[in-house]
């Protein structure tokens, strides 16, 4: 779930950057931090 969240993050860092390459890293960043949520166990929520 860290790593998920870290990847994500990670992507949203490198989307100011990267104006040619948004849309893809847009798109890594969102996957990344989607998986994140659906890793979190439900007893937490």
């Amino acid at each position: 779930m860290t790593l998920c969240a870290l990847t994500g993050a990670y992507c949203l860092v490198r989307i100011r950057g990267a104006a040619e390459r948004r849309r893809a890293t847009g798109g890594d960043a969102l996957m990344g931090l989607g998986m994140a949520v659906m890793a979190v166990p439900s007893g937490v929520l």
